[in-house]
């Protein structure tokens, strides 16, 4: 049988690798031009459903994704 300080030491020791692995991400979304933030969003995270748990989360497109073309 395990003590309570055991327990409370073992219980530190996982949320510390939680942490370590989840803490730190970043995730990068690609942003169609016909597509809104919250599309891209869910699209990425259908495909990539580990990068929920990132501590940053940036959407990326070209700069003139979905504008008409200046003259």
């Amino acid at each position: 049988m395990a003590t309570r300080q055991q327990i409370a030491r073992l219980s530190q020791r996982i949320e510390t690798m939680a942490a370590a692995k989840h803490g730190n991400r970043t995730a990068w979304v690609w942003r169609y031009s016909r597509e809104t933030e919250a599309e891209a969003l869910e699209r990425h995270y259908r495909d990539r459903p580990d990068d929920l748990t990132a501590s940053k989360t940036y959407i990326v497109q070209w700069r003139n994704a979905g504008r008409e073309r200046p003259d």
